[in-house]
């Protein structure tokens, strides 16, 4: 596994999970990424820059990033379809009026998909399979949505999902705990074995969720990052404190395989 970080000081790539020990990649004076997210192949997408307005992709493990045409507007989230074909992203409205919207990017263009109910302002993406993906609405429930279908289809409170590429399941966090969900339906919920979590603010787990980052909220409005292999110890993530980070599965785009 890898994990990759953004913070002030740019990005860095390190071997494993977490930013223990030398960094294998470094790009100093990178623009923040903001969001990010990955295909199977072992691909990153990220929202970065001012506004997190522009999209990239970035290979690994140079680091070098390859410009994705924008989608217009302020980037919320973003998932990446499994194969690596499609990129779904959220943009936040202009006026406190407006809805988040939802679109999707084919490799030509962007084009809206219609979603009922819209997607909370707060929400991350998890691009299940095929064209099944999950977000939380603005009623704060966790909507399964078949891209082009446009009604939602809502489950249960719940926030923050996240996906496992390579494993059948995803997880998101209901009241105060991280759960794990089928990934058919009726998408039954399991408890999260082999992980100590607390107040989660933002979670990625593995493709294989063998190994999760996250962040826990603290008091006054800051944030401690925390790693852990599935039934490892948890262990501090310092670089989750002040920017964004994700564990990766070194596939074919990683190791040239």
């Amino acid at each position: 596994m890898l994990s990759f970080f953004s913070t002030a000081a740019g990005w860095q790539l390190y071997a494993g999970v977490g930013d223990r020990g030398r960094p294998l990649a470094v790009r100093a004076g990178a623009p923040a990424a903001v969001h990010l997210a990955q295909d199977v192949s072992g691909r990153l997408w990220a929202a970065a820059g001012p506004g997190a307005a522009q999209l990239v992709r970035i290979s690994l493990p140079g680091l070098a990033a390859e410009p994705v045409p924008r989608p217009g507007g302020r980037i919320g989230a973003l998932a990446a379809a499994p194969d690596g074909g499609r990129l779904l992203v959220t943009v936040l409205p202009q006026s406190t009026r407006g809805a988040v919207e939802l679109r999707l990017w084919e490799g030509a263009g962007w084009r809206n998909m219609g979603a009922d109910p819209p997607p909370h302002i707060s929400t991350s993406l998890a691009w299940l399979s095929g064209d099944l993906v999950v977000y939380e609405s603005v009623y704060r429930r966790l909507a399964v949505l078949v891209l082009g279908g446009e009604r939602a289809a809502e489950i249960t409170e719940g926030r923050l999902p996240a996906v496992a590429a390579l494993r059948p399941a995803w997880y998101a966090v209901t009241g105060r705990r991280v759960l794990e969900f089928d990934v058919t339906f009726p998408y039954r919920q399991h408890p999260v074995r082999g992980f100590r979590f607390g107040a989660v603010s933002a979670l990625s787990f593995s493709p294989g969720g063998a190994a999760c980052l996250w962040t826990e909220s603290r008091f006054p409005y800051r944030v401690k990052g925390f790693g852990q292999r599935r039934g490892g110890r948890r262990f501090r993530v310092r670089s989750l404190d002040r920017g964004a980070g994700i564990v990766l599965s070194p596939g074919p785009a990683v190791t040239g395989a």
